[in-house]
């Protein structure tokens, strides 16, 4: 196929013509050819295609078809066609391989050079690499090491993918189904991720490489060059091609949004929508409820994204701002619509206020703020960033990054990707870990990706809100958002003059010479600065800060939060005084204090710039705490305040509320001003939401913020989001619609119906018998062989007219076919087997449990008769306790990140290899945690009180019982505790937890359907044995006020994988034989002779 475009590429180059249409199709599923090949190259047994990955192990077959036209890029200019890419030249070379690789290197080598020669380039132009990327680990080694070693310096960073892992092997079309895909990625300036691929393992790639593995914007410095690519293709005779393309940068028909129309939503329509229910009161509210849920499972019956869904709605029945009231839900499938849509209606009877946005889903208030509520965009300060900050906004809002492409020569520079997307070669576990270093070695990344990311987010949040009243900084809030909203022109020279100064190099960081000459510190003193957060008011912080000079109070976040900063040591002891949770804040510099004094002219004037107020908008100063005449001198004098001298952000925020702000939109990165305008303002009414949060989806979390807004009534235009403009042509134009009727009725445009069979016979492959042998005399070219044909009406074929079946009497056909029929048959045999052994084993494993938990009950039942076990009818559904914890949040700690739960301080828990965790489902038997006391991160004792409810029709009950084995497991939070009294801080990952000893007693007949259980846990101390950390426990079960379950003398440890292996397992103790035989003598008279014997397994099958 490839050969086929460089045909036509050089027709239109010679005149030979004026457009080409190039395409190739393969089908390569035919059984004979599929086994053929297997044969030679296996195929992957994983299932999947993995290209460069340590995990590799072949690629699999594709099939279909690729269609491309080509013409002179003067004449498509002309013709206004859309040019997804330019074709800047060709390579090839040929030359068979020695290993099982189908081409040389030095074949791979010269067709590279040559294609790079050809269009002008140097190989550091590439920035993303369309590899031949097959799976073959030969292969792939080959090209990876080429690749290494014809690069050039670091030069640009380029991406590397492969389209096999999507498609497979396409055979004949592989070729151009790449450039295809590098095309559009071209088209659309975005870098796709490469499926399956983890690390390397000995194929390591060059520093200037990259390997993402999520989808990405594709940033590049516009002064530099143009976007390029490279596709290369390898066929199975030894030769080699590259292509060498670049993006074009005027295509299409330009929006209202600056940028081609048919660019928007490159990824097409998403899973989640945003649906607003608006009314005047609240019956009109439920009404419409029900018609959204109507339409819901309509669009879902009909297989559409929720987006989809969403959009048709706003079309319908949205964007009424006459409205009094409105009620939102983001809504992610069709079981969570219903569930949301059923809690909405209550909701809105019972007249109070939906939850606060975060996490939830629901927003609705009886007693919106309204339009004459103002708005504020605030701008949080350092150290809040994350990885893969302002990602998803990249790839669903692209045009965004378009605009400010063209505004500055250097985005890419400012925006720094391969820090904050971020990219790598090894996505294997602690990643993270390194990236976060990474950001950190120089206290430029952070300044630099959040005052950019501050763009990003006030450009998206601009879409949908015509303009704010006032904007808020907080530290360096206050540069991102005169940077943001456009009051301070030129970026590009603003952070140039940053990456010039000596402040963030070695004034204000590294050396801190500044804080030294303020300070009076020698400057061959050993001196490391720490600022962390701490839940302590600022008078209190003041009290014990005092008796140690070299700490500060920097900043009062809240009336119960402050910031302190200092020597490390000095810290830390202010902490342990405090008896508080410290977060310590990553990447911030030496300011907001008197560090800064020697060096405040340098200061002052590298804040000083050209202003271009913006219109109505107030610009508050968090060092003066109210709002000010926005001039470059006062602008500069604010900043500098604030790093002298610290500032109280409470004030700022009363202010504002004075003045009228209700709404408070933080621009991100995180959530932390949104904390504290919650704290301070706690109370009053006012809105405060986040658009860029760590824990959640952006592009959620977009939708909750637009969701949240509309609630409040403060004038959202959705039209941005879902009106016709924002899409392209080809998903607006698509003429399978949902109408709602006059009376809000669902109903669908005709359509022509499809008629698919279903439930017949699945559907066996028998291949026909083979031939006889037949002598040369045999062979007819009419003769037809006779062959039974299946009677399935699935099978059914016409004969084609004016065709006929030839038989072919060759040796080698005949004995490939026999060689095919016999592996498809005992592939069949095989298969069965495996099947009927699975049943087995599973009916086995079936009655095995079922005995167990038989035994068990009639054991408890009989103590129950006797009265040695008191019980009680003790059914009830819960406690009725507010949980502390919910299910959602015991599942995100067993599978998801324990920060989410436990707070920002676990966050480094997260990046360990291994941590503390609760069973995934169906074992996650912790349904709500209702009590928990103990010290965070003590490693002291602590105390916790969970619930568990035996639901009817659970997967676990036999003989309408919960056996004995899930009573006492779902006594599991002592994992839960431990963690959240911070053995994973301890440990770092690098053991896990193995339980040692307990000893549990039965008091009464196993839980039935309708009783809820309640654990009391107490983990009673933490001891250390050499580098082992163990634990003590004991628990108690209840149902209702009766006791069910006791487990007492508990021990757990956590242990390295080596030390498990060597254990020797369960070590029994000297007196365990003894108290046996002793038990027996006394307690149990043997109903038949005892002998000791032994039984195979085929015996045990024989039992069975």
């Amino acid at each position: 196929s490839i050969k086929a475009l460089e045909i036509g590429v050089r027709a239109l180059q010679n005149n030979d013509t004026d457009m080409m249409l190039v395409g190739a199709v393969d089908f390569t599923g035919d059984l004979r050819y599929l086994a053929t090949h297997h044969q030679v190259r296996p195929y992957s047994d994983a299932g999947c295609v993995s290209p460069f990955d340590s995990s590799a192990q072949g690629t699999l077959p594709g099939e279909g078809g690729t269609a491309l036209v080509l013409k002179r890029l003067d004449d498509a200019i002309t013709g206004k066609d859309r040019i997804y890419a330019i074709i800047k030249g060709f390579g090839a070379a040929g030359g068979m391989a020695t290993d099982s690789a189908t081409v040389s290197p030095e074949a791979y080598r010269i067709s590279l050079e040559r294609g790079i020669q050809e269009a002008g380039i140097d190989s550091s132009d590439i920035s993303l690499f369309e590899a031949h990327g097959s799976g073959i680990y030969d292969e792939d080694a080959m090209e990876s090491k080429v690749l290494n070693a014809i690069s050039t310096g670091t030069g640009q960073h380029c991406a590397v993918n492969s389209t096999k892992p999507i498609v497979g092997h396409m055979g004949a079309a592989s070729g151009l189904s790449s450039l295809v895909k590098t095309s559009l990625c071209l088209y659309h300036a975005l870098i796709p991720p490469l499926p399956n691929y983890r690390s390397p393992g000995d194929n390591a790639w060059k520093e200037r490489f990259h390997v993402p593995i999520k989808p990405q914007y594709w940033f590049r410095n516009r002064q530099t060059n143009p976007r390029r690519a490279c596709v290369a293709v390898m066929t199975s005779d030894g030769n080699c091609t590259h292509v060498l393309l670049e993006g074009y940068e005027e295509a299409g028909i330009i929006s209202a949004q600056g940028v081609a129309q048919d660019k928007l939503r490159p990824l097409g329509y998403q899973s989640s929508g945003l649906f607003v229910v608006e009314g005047d009161h609240g019956h009109e509210i439920i009404e419409n409820l029900g018609v959204l849920w109507d339409q819901i499972r309509t669009g879902v019956s009909k297989g559409r994204p929720m987006e989809r869904i969403a959009r048709i709605w706003y079309e319908k029945k949205g964007g009424r701002p006459d409205k009094k009231r409105a009620l939102s839900l983001v809504i992610k499938d069709v079981h969570e619509a219903e569930n949301e849509i059923h809690k909405a209606k209550q909701l809105v009877t019972s007249g109070k206020k939906g939850s606060a946005p975060g996490h939830a889903n629901i927003f609705y208030t009886p007693e919106p703020l309204g339009t004459s509520a103002g708005i504020a965009f605030v701008f949080p300060g350092s150290g809040n960033h994350y990885l893969g900050m302002g990602r998803d906004m990249g790839i669903q809002w692209p045009s965004i990054l378009c605009r400010m492409d063209a505004e500055t020569r250097q985005l890419k520079r400012q925006m720094i990707p391969e820090r904050f997307v971020p990219y790598g070669t090894s996505w294997e576990k602690r990643w993270e870990t390194h990236a976060l270093h990474q950001i950190h070695a120089d206290p430029l990344h952070a300044i630099f990706g959040q005052v950019m990311h501050g763009s990003v987010t006030a450009r998206l949040m601009l879409q949908f809100i015509n303009q704010p009243n006032a904007v808020i900084g907080y530290s360096l809030g206050e540069t991102a958002g005169l940077v943001a909203m456009g009051a301070w022109k030129g970026q590009d020279r603003l952070l140039e003059r940053m990456v010039e100064s000596p402040l963030f190099k070695t004034e204000l960081t590294g050396p801190c010479l500044s804080l030294r000459g303020a300070w009076n510190i020698d400057p061959e003193k050993r001196f490391e600065w720490q600022v962390v957060a701490v839940n302590r008011a600022a008078d209190e912080v003041m009290t014990v800060i005092e008796q140690f000079p070299m700490t500060r109070l920097l900043i009062i976040n809240s009336p119960r939060e402050s910031v302190i900063g200092g020597e490390k040591e000095s810290i830390r002891k202010v902490v342990k005084m405090l008896g508080c949770n410290a977060v310590i804040l990553d990447g911030v510099v030496t300011v907001h204090c008197d560090a800064v004094k020697p060096v405040e002219d340098d200061y002052r004037q590298l804040h000083l710039h050209p202003i271009d107020p913006p219109g109505n908008i107030r610009f508050y100063s968090c060092a003066w705490g109210h709002a000010y005449d926005l001039t470059s001198e006062k602008a500069a004098a604010s900043i500098l305040d604030q790093a002298l001298n610290g500032f109280d952000f409470t004030r700022t925020i009363q202010q504002a509320y004075d003045d009228g702000i209700r709404v408070f939109v933080e621009m991100g990165p995180r959530a932390s001003c949104t904390r504290m305008i919650q704290q301070t303002l706690e109370g009053s009414p006012h809105l405060a939401v986040a658009v860029s949060r760590s824990d959640d989806n952006e592009y959620l979390a977009v939708l909750k913020i637009l969701g949240a807004l509309s609630a409040e009534r403060v004038g959202v235009d959705l039209d941005k989001l879902y009106g016709k403009t924002t899409y392209p042509p080809e998903i607006i134009n698509n003429n399978d619609e949902l109408l709602l009727g006059p009376t809000g009725m669902l109903k669908a445009k005709a359509s022509n119906q499809i008629h698919i069979r279903v439930g017949a016979k699945t559907p066996f492959l028998t291949l026909p018998p083979l031939l006889p042998d037949k002598t040369d005399s045999d062979i007819s070219l009419q003769g037809k062989s006779k062959i039974d044909e299946p009677t399935d009406p699935l099978f059914k074929t016409e004969s084609i007219p004016g065709y006929q079946y030839e038989s072919v009497p060759d040796q080698v056909t005949r004995e490939l076919m026999q060689s095919v029929q016999e592996n498809a048959q005992a592939t069949s045999a095989a298969h069965k087997s495996f099947l009927e052994f699975s049943s087995r084993m599973t009916k086995n494993y079936e009655e095995a449990i079922a005995l167990q938990a038989q035994l068990l009950s009639v054991h408890i039942e009989q103590a129950d008769q006797t009265g040695a076990i008191v019980t009680g009818s003790g059914k009830r559904q819960s406690s009725g306790i507010a949980p502390v914890y919910s299910r959602k949040d015991c599942l995100e700690f067993a599978t998801g990140s324990v920060a989410k739960v436990f707070g920002p301080e676990f966050e480094v828990v997260d990046t360990y290899q291994a941590r503390v965790r609760l069973p995934d489902e169906p074992l996650m038997l912790v349904d709500r945690v209702v009590s928990l006391v103990g010290k965070k991160c003590s490693l002291g004792g602590g105390r916790i009180v969970t619930e568990h409810d035996v639901l009817p029709g659970a997967w676990y009950l036999d003989g309408n019982r919960a056996p004995a084995c899930i009573s006492v497991e779902a006594g599991q939070a002592d994992l839960f505790l431990s963690s959240y009294l911070g053995i994973d801080h301890r440990v770092k990952g690098r053991r896990t937890y193995r339980l040692l000893d307990a000893c549990v007693t039965f008091f009464r007949g196993l839980p039935q359907p309708g009783e809820t259980i309640r654990y009391d846990i107490e983990i009673e101390k933490f001891i250390r044995q050499g580098d082992t950390h163990l634990f003590f426990f004991k628990f108690k079960g209840f149902i209702g006020d009766n006791l069910l379950i006791q487990m007492k003398d508990g021990c757990a440890g956590f242990f390295t994988e080596e030390e498990v292996r060597s254990s020797g397992g369960i070590v029994a103790k000297k007196t365990d034989g003894a108290r046996k035989k002793e038990m027996v003598k006394r307690e149990w008279l043997h109903p038949a002779p005892v002998t000791m014997d032994a039984f195979s397994e085929a015996a045990l099958d024989a039992l069975r």
